[in-house]
Formats: structure tokens, sequence, C-alpha cells
């Protein structure tokens, strides 16, 4: 009886109203089973206060299984929070101790690299300043060549493959041979470079016209760079481009000029930000000849018979509106 109504007094499945409610169904001479019909018999009052006896019981044993296990679970509670706080103030230590060891590693670290970076300056000027030394005695070797011979025969200049390099190097002897003394001595090597300064700039001219023609944009760039510290050659080589892309056509009407030298315009822009550095100048040169060797000239086909007749002027000055406003 007592197990069971343990059981029955389970917190997980114990419900008080229910309980009260089977309590007042219950047999108040048994406190069992549901109220049975009322018979003659007498009420006995000692049935019920068992019942609640038994129940007040149960409830005490019930109490004090839950205290038990209330103080069990404080107690492994208390234990296992002793150990973890043994264990956070061991793992504090072992922190402490690996910051302490990062920040002093911290510390080398940025001593080794204010060191490296330090040699590494010292090495960069010492290797810069002894590439300048090579460059200047290979130039004094060069020049020391072209002063025996008006054209020697080095690699660098016989070397098909080898004329942009070539280009680069006759550009730094010209510029040397203006730092020379001005006096008879040096006016042969003078006289020898220039040659050569000339011939390289003309055969570069050469190769970029000849990439022009098979539309070797890669190479005309090439060229064109290569080109620019000449000077004349630099010009050179927009005038020759500038050329090639006029067209030699005649136009039937305005409107046909107009449209094609509109496609022109965007087509040959779309090359020359390909090809030269300086786009804005070259475009605005080919603008530039375009209205003077193409509209210009077609202004002129078109209006030359009527400015030429007295009896046309109307006629011609409403066609040069025409040809204003489109």
């Amino acid at each position: 009886m007592a197990s069971g109504t343990v059981r029955e007094f389970d917190p997980e499945t114990f419900a008080l109203d229910k309980y009260i409610e089977k309590l007042s169904t219950s047999d108040p001479r048994t406190g069992i089973g549901p109220l049975r019909k009322m018979t003659v018999e007498p009420f006995d009052p000692r049935a019920l206060l068992e019942t609640f006896e038994r129940s007040i019981q149960v409830l005490g044993e019930l109490a004090e299984r839950n205290q038990r296990r209330v103080e069990k679970l404080e107690h492994v509670c208390a234990k296992q929070e002793h150990e973890h706080n043994g264990r956070i103030a061991e793992l504090e230590g072992t922190y402490r101790e690996a910051f302490e060891e990062f920040q002093t590693l911290e510390d080398r670290i940025t001593y080794v690299a204010t060191k490296v970076v330090h040699l590494g300056d010292q090495l960069e000027g010492s290797n810069n300043r002894r590439m300048r030394a090579m460059e200047a005695i290979d130039l004094m070797k060069y020049l020391d060549e072209f002063k025996t011979k008006p054209r020697p025969n080095l690699i660098v200049f016989t070397d098909p493959g080898r004329k942009l390099e070539a280009a680069a190097l006759i550009n730094k002897l010209q510029s040397l041979t203006a730092e020379l003394p001005n006096n008879d001595m040096y006016a042969k090597v003078r006289r020898h470079i220039f040659t050569k300064y000339a011939e390289t700039e003309q055969l570069l001219v050469n190769e970029f016209i000849e990439s022009l023609r098979s539309l070797d944009s890669r190479r005309m760039k090439e060229y064109a760079v290569a080109l620019q510290p000449f000077g004349k050659g630099s010009g050179q080589v927009v005038t020759e481009y500038i050329h090639h892309n006029i067209p030699i056509q005649k136009f039937t009407s305005v409107d046909e000029m107009v449209v094609k030298v509109e496609k022109l315009c965007k087509k040959v822009y779309v090359q020359v930000v390909d090809i030269f550095d300086n786009a804005e100048v070259v475009m605005s040169k080919f603008i530039q000849s375009l209205l003077e060797r193409v509209l210009q000239k077609f202004v002129d086909e078109d209006l030359g018979p009527l400015m030429a007749s007295v009896n046309e002027r109307e006629r011609y000055l409403k066609r040069l509106y025409d040809l204003y406003v489109k």
C-alpha cells in the first residue's frame, strides 16, 4: 500500500486537484475505492483519518527522500565547483605564462624585423649603387667602342631580336655625350654615336610602319614606347599612324561622310588608347587631320562650283548652312 501510494505522489505525475477529487469520491469508511451507495451503517471518521495519516506519512517519506537527493546533489555540485575553480586557477596560471612568453616572443620578432629591414635597406642601397656602377662601366666600354669605330660590331646592335634594348642603350649613350667636354677629343665619338642614334631611330620607325601595315597592335605599342625618348621619331610614328588611317575615298553625300567619319573615330580611338601613352594628344592630331584632309576637302568640292557662280549665291549659302548644321 505504501509503495503504491509513493508512486502516486511521484512529482512528475502527481496532480493536486485530481488527488483531492479522488479523496472526495473515496469511501470514507475504508478510504479506498469509489464511494459506495450510502447504507444504514453509521459514518466512521477513523477510516478517513487513517487514510489522511497514511497519506501524510507517505508524503513525509517522499520529502525525506527528496531531501537526501537534494543534499547529495548539493554535495556533488560543491565538489564539482571546487574542482572547476581549481582547473580555472591552473589555467589562469598557464595562460599568464603563455601570455608572457608570447609578449617576449613578439618583442623579439619586432627587434629582429627592425634589424632585417635596416639590413635590407642597406643591401638595397648597396645593390643599387653596384648596379649603377656596373651600368656606368658598361656604358664606358660602349663609349670606348664608338670612340674608335663609327659602327662598332656590338651584338646588341647586330642582333635583330634586341632592337628595343639597342634603342635604350643608344639613348643612354646619346645622353652621356651631352656631358662630355665640348672639344675635338670627343667630337668623333659624338658624331659616331649620333649617327648610330639616327640609324636606330629610323629602324624603330620602319619597324613601327611595318607593324602598322600588318595591324600588329602589340608591336606598334612596343616601338611607340621605345621611340618616346627620341623625340623626332616619336612624332614621326604618330604622323604615319594618322596618315594610314585617314580615308582617301570620296563620299557621295554629307550624310555618308558623317556616318563613316564617326565610325572611323571610334575605331581609331580604341587603337590609339592601346598603342600610345599620350592617347589624347594623338587623337587630337588625328581629328585635326580629318578636318583638314577630309571634311575641308569635301566642303570645298561641294561648295566650290556654287561659290564660283554669281547666280548661285543663294544656293551656296543654303548649302553652307546645311553642312554647318550636320
